[in-house]
């Protein structure tokens, strides 16, 4: 077996794996950054395949900063570059189950900012049919923050009204997962 043939069966094929598991694997593991009990998650678009969207000006983008540790569990959201006037349905992703938290309705600039205090994940008030059993803050979870538009009807007496399209398309959806110890 000549050198060349040593270098095409096994180095490039080690080195090609090294380079998928840091571009593709490693950033899925490495969760945000926990700053002193305080994580931040940069909230992104993503394409069909949820791979990242190049950040335009103007565009959709935000964060959100949050509790890692202890209860109850702390967040903030600030948004941008959103239709104006359009309501959003905040969503966290807990360990794979979905609660749809709150919904808000974007300033004539475009932005939604929400603060909030959680003794429980659980859905809100405009969860709809799609209500989903509490979860309790104990324990290590993994957590995802998304925002996408609330298409339900349109109401001028409901908290929970929607924009009336049945338009529930995502919008922003979270960088790196947040990884949230409600026993700390």
């Amino acid at each position: 077996m000549s050198r060349a043939d040593v270098a095409r069966l096994v180095v490039i094929p080690v080195l090609t794996a090294g380079i998928v598991y840091m571009l593709c694997i490693a950033p899925a593991r490495h969760p945000a950054v926990d700053d002193g009990g305080v994580g931040r998650v940069a909230l992104i678009q993503k394409d069909a395949s949820w791979h990242p969207i190049a950040r335009r000006p103007g565009a959709p983008s935000g964060g959100v900063s949050y509790s890692t540790r202890g209860s109850p569990f702390k967040f903030g959201l600030r948004a941008g570059g959103l239709d104006p006037e359009t309501r959003y349905i905040l969503e966290l992703e807990v360990d794979g189950t979905s609660f749809a938290t709150a919904s808000h309705a974007a300033t004539a600039a475009g932005e939604v900012s929400l603060d909030t205090t959680l003794s429980a994940f659980a859905d809100g008030p405009c969860s709809g049919s799609h209500h989903v059993a509490t979860r309790s803050l104990a324990g290590t979870h993994r957590v995802k923050f998304l925002l996408k538009r609330n298409g339900n009807p349109a109401s001028t007496v409901s908290s929970c009204a929607g924009n009336g399209d049945g338009n529930f398309s995502y919008v922003l959806f979270e960088e790196k997962l947040a990884i949230y110890d409600g026993d700390r």
